[in-house]
C-alpha cells in the first residue's frame, strides 16, 4: 500500500492540549468557537510562511470531541473564502472519526448499543424501550419505572472497557502510576518513535491499554524528544496524553449539526467514520451517527454496502447526497487509526481520490465482475 497519501499538520488544540501553551493567564481561558478562530489564524499564517502549500487540497480533520470543534474550524475558512480573506485556502471538506456531534442523539443511543452488543437482554431493552418511551436523556424523575429500568441497562458501561469492550478493563488507574527508571536518562537510537514498548514487567496490568500509553509519557517528556520536536523550555512542565477534564474550555456549542448543514449545502465533502462491531460503547458508536446523519434528511445515493481492505470485509459504507460519506470499521476502538491502521489509510486514501464509493479492492472487484458475467450467461 501507498503511505504517500497526503501532508499532515498536527496540531494541538485547544490551548493546553498536548504541548500547546499560553504566555498570558487570559490566554488560557477558550472556547469551542474562539478556539476555532485561533485555528482559523494558526492556518494562515502558517501557509503565509509555507506558500508551497497554499494550492493543496486542504481537509480538516480529528476524533471524538473534535466532531464539536472541526465543522466549526471548516465554517470559519468557508466564511472567509467567501469574504476573499487574504491568502484564500483551499479547503474541501473534513474527516471525523467516532465524533461527538449532538448531545441528544449522542446520548440517546447509549440503550441501543448495549442491546445491539448482546449486553442487555431482548426483555430489558424492550421493557426500557417501551417505559421511557424512548427517552433515554430527558427522563422524568417521577417516572419510576423508568428510572429504574435504565439504571438497569446503563450498568454495562460499568463492566466493560470504555473504549474498546473487547478489551479487558484496567483494576487500578494508570494515570496514579509512577515508575522510576534509574537507567532511562535519555532514549538512545531514533528519537521520532517509541521503538521497543518499556519492559510489560514493569507495569501492574501490561495486557491493559492504558498502561501501555505509558511509553508515551516517557518519551514525550525525554529531554532529548523535546529538544527534536522544538518544544520550548519552561512552557510544559509535563506532557499529559488527555486533558479533557481539566482543560479551561468553555464548550458553548452543544451540537455541531447546524455546522454539517452549513457546509454541505456549500458542497463541502465529509468523511464521517465510526465503529460498530463489537467497539467502544460509550463514545465509538456507529449507531450514534446514523440518527443525526438521518436528521439533516439526505437521499442516500449509494446504499449500505461492505468495503474491503486485502480481499477481507473491512466493514461497510453508505454514500449520501451533498457530500457526505459514512462508514465503518470492524473491530477498532475509540481512535480506529491506533486500533486499525491499515484499514484506515485505506478508507482514507480512497476517500481523498474522490472514489464515490469506499471500493473495493482490485483483486476482488475483477472476481466479482467475473462472477457476475458468469450468472448472466448462465440466465441467458
Amino acid at each position: 500500500m501507498n503511505f504517500q497519501v497526503c501532508s499532515i499538520i498536527f496540531l494541538d488544540a485547544p490551548v493546553g492540549t498536548g504541548f500547546s501553551y499560553s504566555s498570558s493567564l487570559l490566554g488560557w481561558n477558550t472556547s469551542d468557537t474562539k478556539s476555532a478562530r485561533q485555528i482559523y489564524i494558526f492556518l494562515r499564517k502558517w501557509l503565509a510562511d509555507y506558500p508551497e502549500f497554499n494550492s493543496n487540497p486542504l481537509y480538516l480533520g480529528g476524533d471524538s470531541y473534535c466532531g464539536i470543534p472541526i465543522p466549526i474550524i471548516a465554517k470559519e475558512i468557508a466564511d472567509g473564502i467567501e469574504a476573499q480573506h487574504k491568502l484564500l485556502i483551499n479547503l474541501k471538506g473534513y474527516i471525523l472519526g467516532n465524533p461527538m456531534t449532538d448531545k441528544y442523539f449522542d446520548d440517546n443511543s447509549n440503550i441501543l448499543f448495549p442491546h445491539r452488543m448482546a449486553l442487555i437482554t431482548d426483555e430489558l431493552y424492550e421493557l426500557t424501550k417501551r417505559s421511557c418511551n424512548g427517552e433515554y436523556v430527558n427522563v422524568d424523575p417521577r417516572n419510576v419505572e423508568c428510572v429504574k429500568n435504565l439504571g438497569t441497562a446503563l450498568e454495562w458501561i460499568l463492566r466493560v472497557r470504555r473504549d474498546q469492550i473487547l478489551e479487558p478493563n484496567c483494576i487500578s488507574d494508570p494515570n496514579n502510576y509512577n515508575i522510576v527508571l534509574p537507567e532511562l536518562n535519555g532514549i538512545q537510537g531514533d528519537r521520532t518513535s517509541l521503538g521497543k514498548e518499556l519492559p510489560a514487567l514493569l507495569f501492574p496490568e501490561s495486557e491493559c491499554r492504558p498502561f501501555k500509553y505509558l511509553s508515551l509519557v516517557y518519551w514525550a517528556n525525554d529531554d532529548s524528544v523535546r529538544n527534536a520536536l522544538h518544544i520550548k523550555k519552561g512552557s510544559i512542565n509535563t506532557w499529559v496524553r488527555c486533558k479533557f477534564e481539566k482543560l479551561p474550555l468553555e464548550r458553548d456549542v452543544q451540537s455541531s449539526l447546524i455546522y454539517h448543514q452549513n457546509l454541505s449545502a456549500r458542497g463541502y465533502r465529509a468523511l464521517i467514520y465510526r465503529l460498530i462491531s463489537l467497539t467502544c460503547p460509550l463514545y465509538a458508536k456507529g449507531l450514534r451517527s446514523l440518527p443525526w446523519i438521518k436528521s439533516l434528511d439526505y437521499s442516500i445515493i449509494v446504499d449500505w454496502r461492505p468495503w474491503f481492505v486485502s480481499d477481507q470485509t473491512a466493514e461497510f459504507t453508505r454514500t449520501y447526497s451533498n457530500h457526505i460519506t459514512f462508514a465503518t470499521v470492524k473491530a477498532g476502538g475509540h481512535t480506529a487509526p491506533e486500533y486499525k491502521p491499515e484499514k484506515c489509510l485505506a478508507m482514507l486514501a480512497r476517500w481523498l481520490s474522490y472514489k464515490v464509493t469506499i471500493l473495493y479492492s482490485g483483486e476482488l472487484r475483477q472476481n466479482l465482475l467475473r462472477l457476475a458475467s458468469t450468472l448472466l450467461l448462465m440466465s441467458s
